[in-house]
């Protein structure tokens, strides 16, 4: 079983929430997710300044020919995107 961080919460569809300072906030996907889907082929995120609507979609990641669609936990305004994040960053530490 992974160990989750004591710092976030995670969503029944394996995405994880990290409050930061004031009203921002960090997401991002589960081990589990990776877990059961395996390797992450590609991935797309939305792009800073963009606002998304919690329950929308706001990125997809690609696993060996299955698309799993990120749905927004949350409502907001994406602030900044880790520009050097990729599929083998996100494998290797989800969190």
């Amino acid at each position: 079983m992974t160990e989750i961080p004591d710092d976030v919460l995670c969503t029944l569809d394996h995405l994880w929430i990290r409050f930061g300072n004031g009203d921002r906030v960090r997401l991002g996907v589960t081990s589990t997710l990776l877990g059961l889907f395996g390797p992450v082929e590609s991935l797309s995120l939305p792009d800073g300044g963009e606002e998304i609507v919690s329950g929308d979609s706001c990125g997809d990641m690609e696993f060996s020919g299955r698309t799993w669609e990120i749905i927004a936990p949350v409502a907001g305004e994406v602030v900044a995107v880790n520009p050097s994040i990729d599929a083998d960053q996100v494998e290797a530490d989800p969190w």
